[in-house]
């Protein structure tokens, strides 16, 4: 009886470890059912795996541990796939679209970075550092060569000057083409408007990375050469940088949320004349001209010369720069959320911002909120949106930040007269103080802005792909400037009010087809062809008043202003593209394209 038992016993133990110990086999091959070599294959919770071989082959000893693979290659999407009794797995990996290492962006398509031979750079960050950015194109200043990015670091909401291998237009402007998911956007030069009596004022220059979060963006690509910015045709002569968003990745949901703060204030101050410098430059400029001299100086004290006689009163010197300039302070916060399954993915965040200027009366408050979602309807159908909106308020104080004129408030600070009560010479500069224009002069700007994308992508065979992009830019900007009377400008119109309003509306609509096929793995082809329809409708206007009774209310009553200097003024323009595009690449043993 004791044998028996343990003959039944001897079974039992026999047929569980036949059960839970099996061998299993596979392939791994990529979006075109080319085998991937080196591939990692690891069974879910422990250290077992495999690599792939030359053709894409993988065995597997299965020990009881485990339900599923964990299939990884770089450049292509991480896949889970469950463990069944089958014996056998064919496992297809889709690429990365965004994916830095292996996979590249470029214009209505990706490549493999290796195949790439024209100049193309890509740009790259982290959340943690893209943090410390306050605009787009400061992630890109000095991190691709041939790029020089501009921007005036001390006026919030400033649009960055961006020049791709110098200065050499064809489209009356040198900023490059900006394309957001897939949707092209005006640069920062397309939107001015020739206004009759401010020159080009009226309607400032355009930041066209207005909106978009530095933490939101996954890459941006630089297109340089002819070679990579053809397919844009003369719409990208000066480059074109092509940036996308991110999207959730395969795991569970992460949920970030961020503040920060930051303290800005000038630390340098451009040396200048002081009080008893500038009188005796002065006095040694009128002996040469041999005119009277304008000041009397006595014990480290200037004094007016008045009909020959020094006033009894010294006058005060004053450093404009140190009461020109204050400390600004700017807070940040906003989250966001990410995740995605084996079918769909999503992305959202959401930002607040509000950056003071270290200019007294300047600042801008502004709202960021990006929502992306991708999802495999079918086996064969994928949906791609892209939705990102933005609101800004602010003061920005356009007139005080050019770089060059009488107008530039930096230029008042450094050559405006040190000693108060001083004379001016005629013409020196358009304003009566340099603090009139902090203390009388307002700009105001009220922004909106959509960027939207939807790309159907539809699967027809193994080799060939149509895809359907959609897209829209729509952007609305109200801006009035004021000038009081103690003002230059305002002084001789008794007030001044410039206001002007922007309503733009850009939209392309692309059809693609694309052909990827391999050849006995030697020869493989990357075919693009297709048709976009690209147009812009924009609607402007501008209205200049002067000669008010008060001046507390400004833009809130422009009716108040007695003298019309432009009466109400509209400027409509639309344009429309039509195009065909067409790209091959042909690659040669993985090596020669």
């Amino acid at each position: 009886m004791k044998k028996i038992r343990l003959l039944c016993l001897t079974l039992l133990f026999s047929v569980v470890i036949f059960a839970q110990e099996r061998t299993i086999t596979g392939t791994v091959v990529d979006e075109l059912g080319n085998p991937l070599p080196d591939a990692n294959v690891l069974i879910e919770g422990t250290t077992t795996g495999a690599i792939t071989d030359f053709d894409g082959n993988f065995v597997l000893h299965l020990s009881g541990e485990g339900t599923a693979l964990l299939v990884t290659y770089v450049g292509y999407k991480d896949k889970r796939v469950p463990i069944t009794a089958a014996d056998r797995y064919e496992i297809k990996l889709e690429p990365e679209e965004n994916t830095l290492e292996e996979v590249v962006v470029i214009g209505y398509g990706t490549s493999k970075k290796k195949d790439i031979s024209g100049s193309i750079q890509e740009v790259k960050e982290d959340a943690d550092v893209a943090a410390q950015y306050n605009n787009v194109g400061a992630i890109l200043q000095g991190r691709t060569s041939g790029l020089q990015v501009t921007s005036n670091i001390g006026q919030p909401g400033a649009p960055s000057s961006i020049r791709i291998r110098g200065s050499n237009s064809l489209r009356g402007n040198n900023e490059p083409l900006y394309v957001i998911d897939g949707v092209i956007v005006n640069s920062a030069g397309e939107d001015n408007i020739n206004a009759t009596s401010d020159g080009n004022e009226t309607q400032q220059v355009q930041n066209g990375l207005t909106g978009l979060n530095p933490r939101d963006i996954e890459s941006m690509t630089v297109l340089k050469d002819a070679a990579a910015t053809a397919i844009y045709g003369s719409r990208g002569a000066n480059g074109v940088i092509l940036i996308t968003t991110k999207k959730g990745k395969l795991g569970k949901p992460e949920l970030n949320v961020y503040s920060s703060s930051t303290y800005s204030q000038v630390t340098k101050l451009i040396p200048v004349l002081n009080g008893v410098q500038f009188a005796q430059y002065k006095n040694e400029s009128a002996i040469i001209n041999d005119v009277p001299v304008p000041y009397h100086i006595e014990n480290g004290q200037v004094y007016n010369i008045v009909d020959g006689v020094p006033e009894p009163d010294p006058l005060k010197a004053v450093n404009w720069q140190e009461v020109g300039y204050s400390p600004a302070y700017s807070f940040s916060a906003g989250l966001n959320m990410s995740g995605a399954t084996e079918k769909n993915n999503y992305y959202m965040s959401f930002n607040i911002d509000n950056t003071d200027g270290v200019v007294p009366n300047t600042g801008l408050q502004s709202g960021t909120l990006q929502l992306n979602y991708t999802s495999h309807l079918t086996d064969k159908l994928k949906l791609d949106t892209r939705v990102g909106l933005y609101m800004g308020n602010g003061n920005m104080q356009q007139g005080m930040s050019k770089t060059s004129g009488s107008r530039s408030f930096t230029r008042q600070l450094i050559t405006y007269n040190p000693l108060l009560g001083g004379e001016l010479d005629e013409g020196e500069i358009d304003i009566t103080h340099p603090l009139a224009f902090i203390k009388d002069f307002e700009e105001k700007i009220a922004e909106k802005r959509l960027n939207a994308a939807v790309h159907l992508t539809y699967d027809i065979s193994k080799d060939f792909k149509y895809q359907l992009r959609a897209g829209t830019n729509v952007r609305s900007k109200d801006r009035s400037r004021w000038y009081g009377p103690s003002t230059f400008k305002g002084q001789q119109t008794n007030g001044y009010l410039a206001l002007s309003a922007m309503d733009k509306v850009s939209y392309t609509l692309d059809n693609l087809l694309m052909w990827k096929k391999r050849f006995n793995k030697i020869h493989r082809i990357d075919v693009t062809v297709g048709v976009t329809y690209d147009g812009n409708n924009s609607d402007n206007t501008t209205y200049e008043v002067g000669d008010f009774p008060i001046d507390n209310l400004r833009d809130k009553s422009p009716q108040l202003g007695s003298l019309v200097i432009t009466p109400h003024s509209r400027f409509m323009f639309q344009d429309n593209i039509f195009s065909y595009l067409g790209r091959a690449t042909y690659t040669l043993l993985d090596r020669y394209s």
